[in-house]
């Protein structure tokens, strides 16, 4: 994959807005974070190619954290791709919002390009109408997936999001814990939890189709970098075939605990 933005470019962002000490460098998982971030906004350029609609791109970086998409790709992707771009950070703790704010402004970036709320991604209120991306990098728990349905309220056009490591606790998790043990599957850490998260990437995809969006999946890293390294790229096209399809398999897999027959 060619990098639009590359890694040593977001080495030297992040040294400059997150490293306070004098001579300290970047911790080793700030090392491995450059290299997501450099997939993940390669990602971002790809749908901002797509972008037909003209004038400034609306971005929203849901369950931001430090806010490292939305910072990256408003000081760095933005100027490389000569689109004007106005960033929704959405972060329920306080303290991230105050970093984001700080980064923004060590940034030069103005308050007209970015605006950070402080709640939780489930709070409608927090969210603007129509955004043209929606952006979820490693999501914990259930975040990716009340991003996912906080953007069709929103109606958002994209949705780009990279989901994390799966709670054990989530419903598709349970479900497909108990067809592994109908299925025989030993019991075995990395057999299972392969399947686990298989079940609940499938479950996550389907739930998009239902909500509108034609959703792509690819490797926006190499395994090597994280095993998190799929993302589920979708575009809003609302076809009510394909939204009743997916609703269908999302039911039964809900009703049934299995995967819909091939």
């Amino acid at each position: 994959m060619s990098l639009l933005v590359e890694p040593g470019a977001l080495r030297g962002l992040l040294h400059r807005l997150y490293i306070q000490a004098p001579g300290a460098g970047l911790r080793k998982e700030e090392e491995k974070k450059c290299l997501e971030l450099a997939g993940f906004l390669d990602e971002i350029a790809l749908v901002l190619r797509r972008t037909r609609r003209g004038g400034r791109i609306h971005v929203v970086d849901a369950a931001a954290g430090k806010g490292y998409v939305g910072l990256c790709a408003a000081a760095l992707l933005s100027h490389r791709m000569g689109r004007e771009m106005h960033v929704t950070f959405i972060e329920r703790e306080e303290a991230r919002c105050g970093a984001i704010e700080a980064a923004a402004d060590v940034l030069g970036i103005t308050a007209s390009q970015v605006d950070v709320r402080c709640c939780d991604i489930a709070d409608p209120s927090a969210w603007p109408d129509q955004p043209d991306l929606v952006t979820a990098l490693h999501a914990c728990g259930d975040a990716t997936d009340r991003t996912i349905e906080a953007a069709a309220r929103a109606q958002a056009r994209w949705v780009l999001v990279a989901p994390c490591c799966v709670a054990s606790w989530l419903p598709a998790a349970r479900r497909a814990e108990a067809l592994a043990a109908r299925l025989g599957l030993p019991p075995l850490a990395e057999v299972r939890r392969r399947h686990v998260e298989a079940h609940v990437l499938a479950d996550r995809v389907w739930l998009l189709e239902s909500l509108g969006w034609h959703t792509e999946t690819a490797a926006f890293v190499k395994p090597t970098v994280t095993p998190y390294h799929v993302v589920l790229r979708s575009r809003r096209v609302m076809e009510p075939k394909r939204m009743k399809r997916a609703t269908d398999e999302l039911a039964r897999r809900t009703a049934s605990g299995q995967a819909p027959a091939l």
